[in-house]
């Protein structure tokens, strides 16, 4: 469902990102993954609204980004 979901996004030009995690299926268990999530999910936003998030926080690929 997430892959059709981020595909129907990107078809329609719209920023997206997809982020999958072997091993982790409908809800989060662990550890790095729940904090890699969150770090992505900082990096989205302040790619959306224009703020560099505090730390050291790895740049997520937002596909669309230049044409929202």
């Amino acid at each position: 469902q997430s892959i059709t979901m981020a595909d129907a996004v990107r078809a329609k030009g719209l920023p997206v990102a997809l982020l999958t995690f072997a091993g982790e299926g409908h809800g989060f268990r662990m550890a790095e993954t729940i904090t890699r999530t969150l770090e992505a999910e900082l990096s989205f936003y302040g790619q959306i609204f224009g703020f560099t998030p505090a730390g050291n926080i790895p740049t997520l690929r937002i596909d669309n980004l230049t044409s929202a």
